[in-house]
């Protein structure tokens, strides 16, 4: 695929330009505490950052695959764009799918690293797996009290300093992003890689679409961020300056209309 000059060619470009140009910008406005919080694109860019950095430090090689599995929350998008920063592949693992599918999937996709939200989503997979990741990341909740290896590692234990490196390598166009599965209905689920470059060109022809999507424009994020529609929106949001509200629980969608105006 032919890169276009002057144009971001890989996500974590996209995030940084963005960065850039309206650090001061509302990125993602999230659920906290019965309430709504909110975080500047600066603010998620350094971040991300970070995170990217403490996971380089835990092993995480270029072109390593990492399951995502957990809702839709700033968790899954501050670490989202952390794994493609390192230059990792990110794996979404769909919360609501039953354990077989679910192990059946991660070992497909040769995981090595495994974001979970808390300790019963981890349960949906098998001790034996959980033992074999490098490191396996929990987003809420304490570390589970029965478990037997180190790999256990507290979100709050990454993001222990606020200074984000000087340099990260930088994430070639051709490189793959993400590794996305079909649903399964008829067989084993079929597993669909793209690459940087094709991410990009998707949330280009979108937003060159939609002109009248601009700087300032609301969008609601309410579908598993494991499939991919809802994700590039999230991006196409990111490429305007727009404001994503993440809604974890698909059923509280329309309450969130009149807050996201």
């Amino acid at each position: 695929m032919t890169n276009i000059p002057n144009e971001p060619n890989t996500v974590p470009e996209l995030l940084r330009v963005r960065a850039k140009e309206s650090p001061d910008s509302v990125a993602f406005s999230y659920e906290d505490n019965g309430g709504w919080r909110t975080i500047t694109w600066g603010d998620f860019y350094r971040r991300t950052r970070v995170l990217a950095a403490a996971l380089k430090a835990k092993g995480l090689a270029p072109g390593e695959h990492v399951g995502m599995l957990a809702p839709t929350g700033l968790g899954w998008e501050l670490f989202h764009h952390a794994i493609l920063t390192a230059g990792g592949v990110v794996v979404g693992l769909e919360p609501h799918d039953v354990p077989d599918r679910l192990q059946w999937i991660a070992d497909h996709a040769e995981i090595r690293m495994l974001v979970v939200q808390d300790e019963k989503l981890l349960a949906k997979l098998s001790a034996q797996q959980v033992r074999a990741y490098r490191a396996v990341v929990l987003l809420a909740g304490a570390r589970p009290q029965t478990a037997d290896g180190d790999n256990l590692i507290l979100w709050s234990e990454l993001e222990v300093t606020t200074e984000p490196p000087r340099v990260l390598p930088d994430v070639d166009p051709n490189a793959s992003a993400t590794l996305i599965y079909t649903s399964g209905t008829t067989g084993q689920p079929k597993g669909i890689l793209y690459r940087h470059d094709q991410v990009a060109l998707a949330v280009r022809a979108i937003t060159r679409a939609y002109p009248s999507i601009q700087v300032g424009a609301r969008f609601v994020c309410w579908l598993p961020l494991s499939n991919l529609f809802q994700r590039i929106m999230n991006l196409a949001a990111m490429k305007v300056g727009g404001t994503v509200y993440l809604v974890s629980n698909p059923l509280d969608v329309m309450k969130t209309l009149p807050e996201a105006r």
